[in-house]
């Protein structure tokens, strides 16, 4: 069972403010837990003017405050700090925010108390009749008794419409996790992980609404445990045209370098509602691909994947 409300006071049309409270009391069967007590607590303060805004807030939320729909293992046993805001004016725009919170898992995890750092920080600039750039970034670091953890993820892209039918794209992105132990603590290994991808990517609406067809290259390369591979790949899809609130779109890519030789293949069936809601199911077969979770990736082998996504 979960209680969870909102106050929010607005003292004018560029000023407001909101607490955010909650209790809960619930049981975990899976982990032979008793009944479970806890809660979440948050204060947020917002002003905007004109072409830019400032935000700010201090939250805490106990290890064992319950949401349905969330296992807690993430955003639960928080005590901290944000600072963010952001401004735009003739064609461009930066926007970012500090996160500063202490999380103490000792009752669960060897290690104790965590001190945190979150950052996200995004920009964009519209060079007329050139080119749009955009980049994002958003990275995390921690540290208790026994590790230091740091990871990041970045994505740069520079794209130009030729036309009302031709778009081009070509930008990198990059993933980077790392773990490093203490050296007394003997029984863990140090771990990272670094994902980079460069692409290039170009959609051609055909004429007499025919669809789309897409073309692409990727450069990939990616460092696992000390383990590194690189592989190009080469990738070609088609959309068809919508027919009664229904998109297929098909696609293929062909990686002709490196250890992972051999073809991806994927297809995607869109539903659009009629108040708009979009709802994808989507097919993907990789070899030799992998995850990236929270700026980590994960390599594996072969795998076909079935995802059902919806969009409102």
């Amino acid at each position: 069972m979960t209680w969870l409300n909102t106050l929010e006071h607005v003292k004018n049309d560029n000023l407001n403010s909101k607490i955010i409270m909650g209790i809960s009391s619930a049981k975990d069967i899976s982990q032979n837990y008793g009944q479970q007590n806890g809660y979440t607590l948050a204060a947020e303060t917002n002003y905007h003017k004109n072409n830019y805004y400032l935000k700010s807030g201090l939250f805490t939320t106990s290890a064992d405050f319950y949401l349905a729909g969330g296992d807690g293992s993430y955003y639960n046993d928080r005590t901290g700090a944000m600072l963010g805001g952001g401004i735009s004016k003739n064609n461009v725009g930066i926007n970012g925010n500090i996160k500063k919170y202490f999380s103490n898992t000792a009752n669960r995890f060897e290690g104790g108390f965590i001190d945190f750092n979150e950052y996200n920080c995004g920009f964009y600039k519209n060079l007329e009749k050139v080119a749009d750039v955009k980049f994002n970034i958003n990275g995390r670091s921690g540290e208790n008794d026994i590790a230091k953890n740091n990871s990041y993820y970045y994505d740069l892209n520079i794209s130009r419409k030729i036309g009302s039918n031709l778009t081009l794209e070509g930008g990198k992105t990059e993933s980077n996790y790392s773990t490093k132990y203490d050296e007394n603590s003997s029984l863990y290994d140090s771990y990272s992980s670094k994902y980079s991808t460069v692409y290039l990517k170009a959609d051609y609406k055909m004429p007499k609404n025919l669809g789309t067809l897409s073309l692409g290259h990727d450069i990939i390369n990616y460092n696992y445990s000390n383990q590194p591979n690189e592989y190009n790949m080469m990738k070609v899809g088609y959309t068809f045209p919508e027919f009664k609130r229904i998109t297929l779109s098909l696609g293929t890519g062909y990686k002709y370098t490196g250890s992972d030789n051999g073809f991806d293949i994927y297809a995607n069936l869109a539903y659009r509602t009629k108040s708009g809601r979009v709802i994808n199911v989507n097919y993907q077969y990789n070899q030799m691909g992998g995850y990236i979770i929270n700026n980590m990736f994960l390599p594996m082998s072969s795998r076909h994947s079935i995802n059902l996504v919806v969009y409102s």
